[in-house]
C-alpha cells in the first residue's frame, strides 16, 4: 500500500534527505510490517526526518465507529450521516468547498444494495456519488440537455439512473453518463417516482404518466382531470409528489390544490379515492411498510398517515407531531414501523407507528431536501430467535402425557378413599344420634324415679299477620256506626295532593314556593 511502501522509504533514507522530499504530518494514516513479521496500523503522530524517528499511534485496537442510520442532503450541499441512538449528525464533505447555489442537494438515492453508496443530484444539474465507507465524493456525470433544475432521480434495478427535471426531460443514463434513452414528461414536471421497470411523472399542468423503461418512449397510462367544480371552474392539474405502490397498479399523488389522490389504473383515467385534506399543498408522499397506508406532509408541517382501503375516500388514520415548517421529504421505512421526515425548520425526525411517537430528533443547522433510512437501525430492538426444537417438543409431550394418566389413576384411589371416610362419618353420626336419644331416655327415667319434676317444655307462639285491608275493615267495624266512613283499600290509598293557598296575588302552595 502507499502507507507501507511511504514508510519503507522514511526508514531507509538519509538524514538530510527527508526534510523537504516528504512530509508526514500527525493523523496520517500508515501500514506496514515490522522485521518481525508484525502488522502495524495505525496514525502518525510524530515525525522528525533529521533523527529518523516515526511514532505512530496504534488504532487496530479502537472502538468502531456506530452505524449511520440516517442520511440527509441540505440546501447548503453539505451531506450528513445520522446517529439516532445519539440524536447526532456529522458532515460527511468539506463545507468550505461548498457553493449552495451550485451544491444544493436536490434529490438523493441508495447506490447499492447494501447501502454503503449514496447518489444524489446537484442544483448544476450534476450526478455525484459518495462512498460511506471510505468517505469519498466523485463526480458521475453531468446531465447537459437543458438548464432546468433536476428534481428526479431514480436507480433501476439494471444499476441505470434516470433523471428528470422541470422542462420534462426524463433521461435514462448508465454509470458512466451515455444516454440511453429520452422520455417527454411534460411542461411543469416536479416529481418522479420508479417501481422496478415503471417510473410515473406528474408536475403542474402535467397530468400523471406512467412509462415502461423497456417497451417504448410512449406513456402507457395517462391520468384524466377531475371534473369541474360546482361552480363550473376547472380543477387545476398541480402534482407535487407521485408514488407507485410495488407489485400493484395503484398511483399515488399529493397536489397543490390539498388533495391526496388514488388511482386504478386498470379501472379508469380518473381517481377512484381522494380526500381533502387541510388547506396547504401537500408537497410529500412516502410508501409505509404497510401496503395500504400511506403518508404525506403539507406546507404548514401538518404531517398523517392514510389508509387507502376506504369505501368512498381515503382516511385519516392519525398525524404525527413535531414538525414546524414546510416538509419537504419523508421516507418510510421499508421493512419496520418507523418513518422519517425532514424540511426547512432543520430537524430531522424519525418516528415510531407503533406507539405514534417521537424516538429521534437531530437539529443539522441547515435546511434538509432529502433524507433516507438504512434497513438496519441502531434505535431497533433486537428481536429473540428460539430455536425449534422438534424432538424436545416432542419428548415433552409424551411426558406431559404419562403424567396426566399416572395423575388419573391417583385420583380414582384418592376418591374411593374419600368415599370410604363419607360411609364411616354417616355410620358414626347414626351411632351417636342413637347414644343421645338414649341418655335423655335414661335421665327422664332417672328423674321420675328421683320424684323431680320435669322442665317445662317451650312452645311456639304461631302468629299469622293480617292483610293491611283486613285490619282496616276490623277497626271500622267496631267503631260507630253513625259515623260515615268510607273504607278504603291500603293497597291503593293515595296521599291528597296539598290545596293551595293563595296569599295576595301569589300562588303558594303547601311545603313549597314558586
Amino acid at each position: 500500500m502507499a502507507g507501507e511502501s511511504l514508510v519503507t522509504k522514511v526508514m531507509q533514507a538519509g538524514s538530510g534527505t527527508l526534510r523537504g522530499e516528504y512530509d508526514l504530518p500527525v493523523g496520517t494514516p500508515v501500514e506496514f510490517k515490522t522485521s518481525l513479521g508484525a502488522h502495524i496500523q495505525g496514525q502518525v503522530a510524530c515525525f522528525d526526518p533529521v533523527s529518523k524517528i516515526l511514532a505512530i499511534k496504534d488504532t487496530t485496537t479502537s472502538k468502531p465507529k456506530k452505524m449511520n442510520d440516517c442520511y440527509v442532503g441540505a440546501a447548503t450541499g453539505c451531506l450528513k450521516a445520522l446517529s439516532l441512538s445519539d440524536n447526532a449528525f456529522l458532515n460527511l464533505n468539506n463545507l468550505k468547498d461548498l457553493d449552495p447555489k451550485r451544491d444544493e442537494i436536490t434529490r438523493m438515492v441508495f447506490g447499492d444494495s447494501e447501502q454503503n453508496q449514496l447518489l444524489f443530484s446537484t442544483s448544476s444539474r450534476e450526478i455525484r456519488a459518495f462512498d460511506t465507507t471510505s468517505c469519498q465524493s466523485s463526480k458521475l456525470f453531468d446531465v447537459s440537455n437543458g438548464a432546468e433544475r433536476l428534481n428526479g432521480l431514480y436507480l433501476t434495478p439494471n444499476d441505470q439512473l434516470v433523471v428528470s427535471d422541470a422542462a420534462g426531460h426524463v433521461t435514462l443514463h448508465d454509470r458512466k453518463g451515455q444516454e440511453l434513452s429520452a422520455f417527454k414528461g411534460g411542461q411543469g414536471l416536479l416529481c418522479l417516482h420508479g417501481d422496478g421497470d415503471r417510473i410515473a411523472v406528474g408536475g403542474k399542468s402535467c397530468p400523471a404518466k406512467v412509462f415502461n423503461l423497456e417497451k417504448s418512449d410512449e406513456p402507457i397510462w395517462i391520468s384524466k382531470n377531475v371534473p369541474p367544480d360546482n361552480l363550473a371552474i376547472n380543477v387545476p392539474i398541480w402534482d407535487m409528489d407521485i408514488r407507485l405502490v410495488p407489485d400493484s397498479e395503484t398511483l399515488i399523488t399529493g397536489t397543490g390544490t390539498h388533495m391526496i389522490r388514488m388511482y386504478d389504473m386498470r379501472a379508469q383515467r380518473r381517481p377512484v379515492r381522494q380526500v381533502e385534506w387541510m388547506e396547504s399543498p401537500v408537497t410529500a408522499l412516502s410508501l409505509s411498510y404497510r401496503d395500504h397506508q400511506v403518508f404525506a406532509g403539507n406546507t404548514i408541517g401538518e404531517f398523517g398517515l392514510f389508509d387507502l382501503r376506504g369505501k368512498t375516500k381515503i382516511m385519516l388514520v392519525c398525524k404525527l407531531k413535531g414538525q414546524a415548517g414546510a416538509i419537504r421529504a419523508i421516507y418510510g421505512h421499508p421493512t419496520a414501523p418507523y418513518v422519517a421526515s425532514c424540511g426547512i425548520d432543520r430537524f430531522a425526525r424519525v418516528h415510531d407507528m407503533n406507539s405514534k411517537k417521537l424516538v429521534s430528533k437531530v437539529y443539522c443547522k441547515a435546511r434538509l431536501n432529502c433524507v433516507l433510512l438504512r434497513d438496519g437501525l441502531s434505535i431497533m430492538k433486537p428481536e429473540k430467535k428460539e430455536e425449534e426444537d422438534v424432538d424436545g417438543d416432542w419428548e415433552q409431550i409424551k411426558e406431559a402425557k404419562a403424567e396426566n394418566e399416572s395423575g388419573s389413576e391417583s385420583d380414582g384411589e384418592g376418591s374411593d378413599i374419600w368415599d370410604e371416610i363419607d360411609d364411616e362419618d354417616e355410620s358414626g353420626s347414626d351411632q351417636g344420634d342413637e347414644e343421645q336419644s338414649n341418655n335423655e331416655n335414661d335421665m327422664d327415667s332417672s328423674d321420675s324415679e328421683q320424684g323431680l319434676p320435669s322442665p317445662p317444655t317451650k312452645k311456639r307462639r304461631v302468629t299469622t299477620k293480617k292483610p293491611a285491608e283486613a285490619e282496616v275493615k276490623e277497626e271500622m267495624s267496631s267503631g260507630d256506626e253513625d259515623d260515615d266512613v268510607k273504607v278504603i283499600s291500603a293497597t291503593k290509598r293515595k296521599a291528597n295532593p296539598p290545596k293551595p293557598i293563595y296569599k295576595g296575588s301569589t300562588k303558594v302552595k303547601q311545603g313549597k314556593r314558586k
